[in-house]
């Protein structure tokens, strides 16, 4: 009901993503409702591990002999928090703290590399790269070849379904040449500028992964622009997905090399996991 002197108020309509996420986490235990279970989660990530069925013993198998770390679209290097909760909960319940460490991170926000500067200088020593972008590693005639590739800023703009076509279209172009050419281009050694050693060039991979009994692992937060509800819903007609083939391609060249073990991505839920990640690399992944 109305009270006089105020109006109406409708219920807040839930966005299409927020209804997706629900979904999605239908058979997802509940979260903390707490402050103090919220401090808990460390704990209780271990606890569930530890009644998973030879899961324990897999994960310290893994770890046993450190875990390096880079990480891509890096923002201010989340992982690097969730991988000090867990070692400090992995030492206090099962009194075991493998090394964890994180060696090269990027992002092309400047407020972000100001960020992982700083945490580079004050965990590492100054030690860990900072990348400005994912093309970073790339050389001049790759980049000039992709530029020319890009659509118009007319057809990207455009509701023209074939506009929209020819967008999908330059860009899986670009995934093609990217992939075709993934060995030469993402080598381990591959070079590239350095925001925190800025008087050298430093490689993709340090020497480190070079180490086969360590776990090495990427951690990425994936552009969600081109899906999430609250964008312009471009899909894979949006600018990011040539970020996104330089990432893929990337993942599988270094697992082909034998530098990287896996990876952890994070996105929108809209994010099309079996065409962008399944698919693409299938043949190196599981």
């Amino acid at each position: 009901p109305t009270v006089a002197g105020q109006t109406s108020r409708r219920p807040k309509r839930m966005k299409s993503d927020d209804v997706e996420l629900l979904y999605s986490r239908r058979n997802v235990p509940a979260g903390p409702t707490t402050v103090r279970e919220l401090f808990q989660w460390p704990a209780t990530v271990l606890e569930q591990i530890a009644t998973r069925p030879g899961c324990k013993d897999r994960m310290l198998r893994n770890m046993v002999n450190g875990v390096l770390n880079t990480t891509d679209y890096s923002g201010v290097d989340c992982p690097r928090e969730i991988c000090y909760q867990l070692g400090a909960a992995m030492q206090k319940i099962w009194n075991i703290h493998p090394s964890m460490r994180f060696l090269r991170s990027c992002d092309n926000g400047v407020i972000q590399q100001k960020v992982l500067t700083w945490i580079s200088n004050e965990l590492d020593g100054g030690k860990s790269c900072v990348f400005s972008e994912l093309e970073s590693v790339l050389d001049t005639a790759t980049k000039e070849v992709l530029d020319a590739m890009e659509p118009t800023e007319a057809q990207r703009s455009s509701k023209d379904p074939d506009d929209r076509e020819a967008t999908i279209a330059a860009y899986q172009d670009m995934k093609a040449v990217l992939f075709q050419n993934r060995k030469r281009l993402f080598k381990s050694t591959a070079e590239a500028y350095c925001i925190q050693h800025q008087d050298c060039r430093c490689p993709l991979l340090p020497a480190d992964f070079n180490d086969t009994t360590k776990l090495r692992l990427n951690w990425s937060g994936t552009t969600c622009v081109g899906w999430s509800a609250v964008g312009h819903q471009k899909g894979h007609a949006d600018a990011s997905e040539r970020d996104h083939h330089v990432w893929t391609a990337q993942r599988v060249a270094l697992a082909e090399e034998g530098k990287e073990d896996g990876f952890f991505q994070e996105c929108t839920v809209r994010y099309p996991v079996e065409e962008h990640l399944a698919n693409s690399l299938e043949d190196t992944h599981r």
